[in-house]
């Protein structure tokens, strides 16, 4: 179980893009404030729960990533905004999910499509583009925190795990 979490991890660009916190929420939610507070720090989260449909998680992305109006509600269009986000400049980006094992907790293929986009997001966001010949930038941190009350923290674990996210 994670007792404490340093807030320093996820303000640098690192190798582990992807941190579960087995806390309760409040505790949590006392992480997510302390990260708030530092500055050029973009803070952006979905509550673990199981959306009636796929179009309904997509409305959500939509406005919790302030995604443009030309957002087309669909994974391909959520993996192609969300490695742009222009409109939502940043120093470093921090997502996060709270009961991760409730989120899509009866749509696996949700799950790792989301999961998959967080990652390769991840990936693109931290490798440094300094040389880009349109749209130069450097590394910039991208980490998503995955939370799980302590009871919980072995389904969220196992969820992870199985579509191959290390922790």
């Amino acid at each position: 179980m994670q007792n404490s979490f340093d807030l320093k991890k996820i303000t640098e660009v690192g190798q582990s893009w992807a941190h579960l916190l087995a806390l309760p929420l409040e505790k949590f939610k006392n992480y997510l404030n302390e990260a708030a507070a530092i500055e050029g720090v973009k803070i952006c989260g979905l509550h673990g729960e199981s959306f009636p449909t796929e179009r309904d998680f997509m409305e959500v992305l939509q406005k919790v990533f302030q995604l443009p109006g030309y957002f087309g509600k669909n994974w391909n269009a959520f993996e192609e905004c969300i490695h742009d986000l222009d409109w939502l400049p940043a120093k470093s980006y921090i997502i996060f999910i709270t009961n991760t094992d409730r989120l899509f907790c009866k749509d696996t293929q949700a799950f790792d499509n989301f999961v998959d986009i967080m990652k390769e997001a991840a990936g693109d966001w931290m490798t440094s583009k300094e040389n880009h010949p349109y749209f130069p930038r450097p590394a910039i941190p991208f980490h998503v925190l995955f939370h799980a009350e302590p009871e919980n923290e072995t389904i969220a674990r196992e969820r992870l795990k199985k579509i191959g996210v290390s922790l």
